[in-house]
């Protein structure tokens, strides 16, 4: 017999049985009683959890609006003055940064020290003061020359909040977002004051802010204005 002929003769000799699935056997659950138990427990403890976070949250916004702030003021001028003269009315420590030699008006001030903006050494030693804040108090004229004077210093220090007070937005936002690192936050506000309507205080004065680029210490860029009355 051949061999395609035993194949044959096996096939038709021997069919194979179909293959039938029985009944499917349900998943063990937990009785209904055991499984509203442990989510009760579990919502507790979440809950818990929540009013945790909450508490910690409270905490650190007391300290962090009690902390003594180290701000630089870049550029010096008449505004720049201004907020140095209010930030030392909150017991904030000082420096500044200018393109003239302002060391006589920082110390009246009572500013710690005055650096040269024009000189790049100056320039590291600035922000070597381990700046929380550096405002931006230029004119719209030497903004984009200011910005790449202080790129070498933001690069050494990258995690430096950047905040600019300049009336025109977009072109201050634009600059900032296309100059300095990546890594660098960047907030822009317009006070709705100045030296001369803030000369007594600026309580319940409007102050609108963008937060374009602010990290954890940081989030994605957001272009989100926002208003609201210092304090």
């Amino acid at each position: 017999m051949t061999l395609g002929r035993l194949c044959l003769l096996l096939l038709t000799t021997h069919r194979a049985r179909p293959f039938v699935l029985g009944p499917r056997q349900p998943t063990p659950r937990p009785l209904r009683a055991e499984a509203d138990g442990r989510l009760s427990d579990i919502k507790a403890s979440e809950a818990q959890l929540r009013w945790q976070l909450a508490q910690v949250q409270r905490e650190k916004a007391e300290v962090l609006a009690t902390r003594r702030l180290k701000i630089g003021i870049v550029g010096f001028g008449k505004f720049g003055q201004f907020l140095a003269k209010k930030f030392a009315d909150y017991d904030h420590e000082i420096a500044a940064l200018s393109h003239s030699d302002r060391s006589a008006e920082a110390r009246a001030l009572g500013a710690e020290a005055c650096h040269r903006l024009g000189d790049a050494t100056d320039v590291l030693k600035f922000f070597e003061r381990d700046l929380d804040v550096v405002v931006l108090a230029v004119s719209i004229v030497s903004f984009d020359d200011t910005l790449a004077r202080l790129r070498e210093g933001l690069v050494a220090h990258p995690h430096t909040l950047i905040v600019d007070v300049l009336s025109v937005k977009e072109h201050a936002r634009d600059a900032l977002l296309r100059r300095l690192p990546a890594e660098t936050s960047v907030l822009c506000t317009h006070p709705m004051f100045g030296p001369e309507s803030g000369r007594h205080g600026w309580q319940d004065l409007a102050f609108v802010y963008d937060r374009v680029r602010v990290t954890k210490e940081s989030s994605d860029p957001v272009w989100e204005p926002n208003v609201m009355a210092c304090s």
